[in-house]
């Protein structure tokens, strides 16, 4: 099985000025690049061959034997929460229906959008190190949890991903240095949460 790293969904320049051309050219095509190849080439000819989805293998992490966990933890996690990023962002279209509805559960439970907001931002600057702030729906309650590396949600079975923010610095250092608050702050420009 051959698990492939989505096609980028936009031009380079389409996260601007939010995100510039040249992290999404390197985010894009060495970091996720990287992460699909290790995962592909250290993987192939496994026991990761019966699945059928990078998700399948996430959601299955605790039967993946411990020879192969770090591989589907460190580059299998790099290439689903990459594929997750990406496709996350709204460019020139209305919300769907679902993104419609998260947002009324956000209001509902966190009073407002930006009371949301201000809880991932939160999150995201009380990581240390690298990794990734998250907001799940389950139970039709909205939960905002952060991981680190390359770990996800997928590998403790929550698989109703509705937002993933990459805090790596690789994915802002360029433009914001290490400012990680205003990277987050000017993300949601891009994201689905009005």
């Amino acid at each position: 099985m051959q698990f492939k790293k989505i096609d980028l969904p936009f031009e380079y320049d389409a996260l601007e000025p939010y995100i510039d051309s040249k992290t999404v050219d390197i985010h894009y095509n060495k970091h996720h690049t990287g992460y699909e190849t290790k995962f592909n080439t250290e993987g192939k000819g496994t026991e990761l061959d019966k699945y059928d989805s990078i998700e399948q293998v996430m959601i299955n992490y605790d039967s993946i034997s411990d020879e192969y966990k770090k591989l589907v933890r460190n580059a299998g996690g790099g290439l689903i929460n990459h594929n997750f990023y990406w496709s996350q962002f709204v460019i020139n279209r209305e919300l769907t229906p679902e993104e419609l509805e998260n947002n009324n559960l956000i209001k509902e439970q966190f009073g407002s959008i930006q009371n949301f907001k201000d809880e991932v931002e939160k999150e995201g600057l009380s990581l240390f190190g690298s990794g990734w702030v998250w907001a799940v729906k389950e139970n039709n309650k909205i939960k905002i949890i952060k991981t680190i590396n390359q770990e996800n949600p997928w590998m403790s079975k929550m698989s109703n991903v509705i937002l993933g923010i990459d805090v790596w610095e690789h994915a802002y250092y360029l433009k914001y240095q290490s400012n990680r608050k205003e990277y987050i702050s000017n993300i949601w420009h891009l994201l689905p949460f009005k």
